[in-house]
């Protein structure tokens, strides 16, 4: 995986991203031939993955007030959607 590099103003920013490898027990639906197959990624790394005959409703959501603490930059043109 190769380091990301952005230079803004006269400040030059190295971002590396990586990956996480587990095993985990994948929970199976009542029938023989499921359709989808759902990963979700908790906060507490646990990972839960389960097939289901049928698409299901997210099991949360994160506060949308929350202060964003993502390592991606705004772009210049960004804006929110309307609520």
């Amino acid at each position: 995986m190769l380091p990301i590099f952005t230079v803004s103003h006269a400040c030059a920013e190295k971002s590396a991203y990586g990956y996480k490898e587990a095993e985990v027990e994948v929970k199976r639906a009542d029938s023989s031939v499921p359709s989808y197959i759902e990963t979700r990624f908790y906060p507490d790394s646990s990972i839960h993955v389960v097939t289901t005959d049928n698409f299901s409703d997210p099991h949360f959501a994160l506060d949308r007030k929350r202060i964003d603490q993502s390592f991606f930059p705004r772009s210049e043109n960004d804006e929110k959607p309307e609520q």
